[in-house]
């Protein structure tokens, strides 16, 4: 059963002034903890991932089927980087905020 984020509109009725409507007529089901658990368990996932690749070639696997390991230099750009893209997506996405109300 789906909890909606308000009571449906009764059929006929006219939205008032304050009251938005998707364009399928009904608004998006509210964020429950079944949402917080796929994205705990996307991030976990995302992170093993990370971590396999920064670790195979290291190993034995990796000089097995040709891999080579990074220099050491790579990581404090690469943690630069991607530091820097969570801070810009952080920026626009309180502009989308403030500017529309919600970001999705």
């Amino acid at each position: 059963m789906r909890r909606w984020t308000s009571d449906p509109p009764v059929r006929g009725s006219k939205p008032s002034c304050g009251e938005k409507r998707s364009i399928q007529g009904r608004q998006r089901p509210a964020e429950g903890p079944l949402l917080a658990w796929r994205i705990g368990t996307l991030l976990s996932i995302t992170l093993v991932i990370m971590a396999a690749g920064v670790v195979i070639p290291y190993s034995r696997l990796g000089a097995a089927i040709g891999m080579t390991p990074l220099p050491a230099a790579y990581f404090p750009w690469l943690v630069a980087v991607l530091t820097g893209y969570c801070a810009l997506t952080q920026v626009v996405k309180q502009w989308l905020v403030r500017k529309y109300g919600s970001w999705l």
